[in-house]
Order: C-alpha cells, then sequence, then structure tokens
C-alpha cells in the first residue's frame, strides 16, 4: 500500500508517502522503508506493476512533504513513483524528455498494459472536470512517449543476377507492422519500404518470392 490521505478536525488534509506489506500467509502489516524518498505526499495514484518495478502514476495531493498541511488546499500531480520491489528503492519522476507526449497533473483511469508501455485515456484534473487524452509511459525507457507500438527495422541483402549476367546488389528494408491486437503479431507482413536497383522482370519475381518466404516465416 502506498501513500494516502486523512483529513482532520480542522479540515486539514494530510498526504503520506509510506509504504506498507501485507503478508498473506501470517495475515500481517510491515512498514517498508526504502532508500531513498518521496518528496511529497500523495493517494488515490494508478499502480500498475511491470518486471519487478510498481510505478505510481498522479494522484491528488498538496505539494508538501509527506504529513504536512497546506492552508486546506488540495491537488492533483503529474509526478511518477517508481517502487524497486527487489532493492526497496524509490524514485520519484517529476518531468519528461518528451513533454509534449506527457500527461498533465490529473487522476487517471486504471491503465492497460501492452508491451513494454501502459496506456491511459482520460482522467481528471483541477482545471476541467472531465480530462480527455490518450497518454502511453514506456517502461523500458521510464518515460512518456508518442505511442506504444514497437516497429522492428529488418534489413536483408540479397544477390541478384539477371540474364544479362549482369550481378546486382540490392537492400530490402522490411518493417514490421504490428497490430493492436496483444500478439503484437505484423498485421499484413512485411512491407519493403525501399528497393535498389534495376527494375526488371527477373528482379520483380525475385522480391515477390522474398517478401512471400520473410511473410510465412
Amino acid at each position: 500500500m502506498f501513500g494516502g490521505s486523512q483529513i482532520y478536525s480542522n479540515s486539514s488534509r494530510f498526504y503520506y508517502a509510506a509504504i506498507y506489506r501485507f503478508n498473506i500467509e501470517i495475515k500481517t502489516w510491515s512498514s517498508c522503508k526504502p532508500a531513498g524518498k518521496w518528496k511529497i505526499g500523495f493517494d488515490s495514484a494508478v499502480p500498475v506493476r511491470f518486471d519487478g518495478m510498481i510505478y505510481l502514476f498522479h494522484g491528488g495531493t498538496n505539494d508538501m512533504p509527506p504529513g504536512q498541511p497546506s492552508n486546506n488546499t488540495s491537488t492533483v500531480t503529474n509526478a511518477t513513483y517508481i517502487y524497486n520491489v527487489l532493492g526497496n528503492t524509490v524514485v520519484e519522476q517529476t518531468s519528461s524528455s518528451y513533454p509534449l507526449y506527457a500527461a498533465p497533473p490529473s487522476l487517471f483511469n486504471y491503465g492497460g498494459v501492452h508491451d513494454d508501455s501502459v496506456i491511459f485515456v482520460s482522467g481528471f484534473s483541477i482545471a476541467q472536470d472531465g480530462l480527455d487524452g490518450i497518454w502511453v509511459y514506456n517502461f523500458t525507457t521510464q518515460d512518456w512517449v508518442a505511442g506504444a507500438a514497437k516497429t522492428t527495422p529488418l534489413t536483408t541483402t540479397t544477390t541478384i543476377t539477371t540474364t544479362t549476367t549482369t550481378t546486382t546488389t540490392i537492400t530490402l528494408v522490411v518493417a514490421m507492422v504490428p497490430s493492436t491486437s496483444a500478439r503484437s503479431e505484423p498485421a499484413s507482413g512485411p512491407r519493403v519500404e525501399a528497393i535498389v536497383g534495376p527494375t526488371v522482370g527477373g528482379i520483380v519475381l525475385v522480391l515477390a518470392v522474398a517478401a512471400c518466404f520473410l511473410e510465412r516465416r
């Protein structure tokens, strides 16, 4: 369990950043004391687990250190909180190398994981009740990105001898275009992006066979 908030008798809301773990077998709570610390308290962050890490996205806050009030003022944050389960360490991200793709301060709906990314759709912000948009966070780069689809270029070089005994080397650049399915398989097979060499009938035929062979693999 991460963070949380509490309202006291004077209506001040305090936000926290503590981490608690519940042992299911012995049914007891324990407090985790990780290396490092989160600078502000928060609640309602959206948790996503990936590759031994727990990512907590955005949430409510008062922009104060954990456990300190702030003149009854509550807002939302754009911070990403990262907890390394095995290493018991924490990291707080409040900026992005790609601000154009970064989500604004908000309370997110739950995200959906696709490959090494999580996708968020809509949410809530202080400036507007409903926040419409689609945002993608990449776990490998640990940053906001333009999209979740992977594109893996595959370059092959083929030597073809024409009927005029002229040897020509052509290069095929095949882009594996992922589908929108969870399996992330190519949607329509390899696509020839660039062809270098003479466009005689024999070469066109070989290209068709090479594309068919790559597609079946």
